[in-house]
């Protein structure tokens, strides 16, 4: 490999660690019924805020919760996929 395409792939290297550090400090909402939730791209839940009147049904909070996680969560996912996305290079899948 020629020194120039070893600098370029630092180059990306560097740009893809950045990307990956600002996702990870970014904050993604996800919400259901009566429930939001707030999760860091490093997937720590920040915070979770669930409406009054759902505490006195346990089945529904409990799925509400779960699907309110698995929003922010593939909110994740979805940004991770856009920033590996910008690095497609060929024989490498990300």
């Amino acid at each position: 490999m020629n020194n120039q395409m070893i600098q370029k792939l630092k180059r990306m290297q560097q740009e893809l660690k950045a990307g990956q550090e600002k996702i990870e400090a970014s904050e993604f909402e996800g919400s259901a019924t009566g429930v939001n939730v707030v999760v860091l791209g490093n997937r720590t839940i920040l915070g979770i805020n669930i409406d009054d009147e759902l505490l006195s049904d346990k089945d529904i909070l409990q799925d509400s919760i779960l699907v309110a996680i698995n929003a922010a969560l593939a909110k994740i996912d979805a940004a991770l996929a856009e920033l590996y996305k910008k690095f497609n290079v060929p024989g490498m899948n990300f």
